[in-house]
């Protein structure tokens, strides 16, 4: 492969990574608001009751938030899987059955990147291999689950004797107050989840990892450009 061709396809590789970290970072941001959106509407659905010592209603406000970020992640793994062989087939010539990439993807999430070992139904045009096809799908299946620690839904200590020598007014002042810092610390985990840049060895956000394997995306196949040959 002549030199003119390998830094064209070079280029094209960053243009679709530059487009893709574009794309992560505008789709966690949304979602991030989104989410928050949601969960402030479910807190203003609980009462002081389950405000202060929880019960189901609340627990479900946390059950559905993980639930929602979870499935955004394994949709944003396959999206950034689905343009990445897309823009192989593109630039690096490289062409396999969409009905595969499912299966492609768990075997070389597991290290089996062997092209013999997957049985890919590729058709190799002499510029990239399946062993770098496969590699680069394997880093899109790691299974960026959020890890969410909630300590902002720790339950109050406090009784209903308590709340029953307060006032209504009081009440109803309490539960506003508990609601809005609620869905502040919601929203700072929210956005800790999904588009923090933690330094500090902590679990990293959505974000964070999304940017990191494309990073990795992009590297495997530059350097795989170096290996190009001529068809013979």
């Amino acid at each position: 492969m002549d030199s003119f061709s390998a830094a064209l396809a070079k280029q094209e590789i960053l243009a679709w990574w530059s487009t893709e970290r574009a794309r992560v970072d505008r789709d966690c941001r949304d979602a991030a608001e989104n989410y928050r959106q949601i969960a402030g509407k479910s807190v203003d659905e609980l009462t002081l009751m389950e405000l202060i010592r929880g019960g189901e209603k609340r627990k479900a406000v946390e059950e559905q938030l993980r639930s929602r970020l979870n499935v955004f992640n394994r949709r944003m793994e396959r999206s950034l899987q689905e343009t990445c062989v897309a823009s192989i087939s593109r630039i690096e010539g490289v062409e396999f059955e969409h009905s595969l990439l499912s299966e492609a993807a768990v075997l070389a999430g597991t290290g089996v990147t062997a092209a013999g070992s997957l049985g890919l139904a590729v058709v190799a045009t002499g510029v990239a291999t399946t062993t770098t096809v496969t590699t680069v799908l394997g880093i899109f299946s790691a299974g960026t689950v959020v890890t969410f620690s909630w300590p902002v839904f720790a339950v109050a200590a406090v009784g209903a004797t308590a709340l029953a020598v307060v006032s209504t007014r009081m009440q109803g002042y309490a539960a506003e107050r508990l609601k809005s810092n609620l869905k502040e610390k919601i929203g700072r985990s929210i956005e800790a989840a999904l588009i923090g840049d933690n330094n500090k060895g902590e679990t990293k956000s959505t974000r964070q990892s999304l940017l990191e394997l494309l990073d990795e995306a992009r590297d495997i196949r530059v350097r795989a450009i170096g290996t190009w040959q001529e068809p013979e």
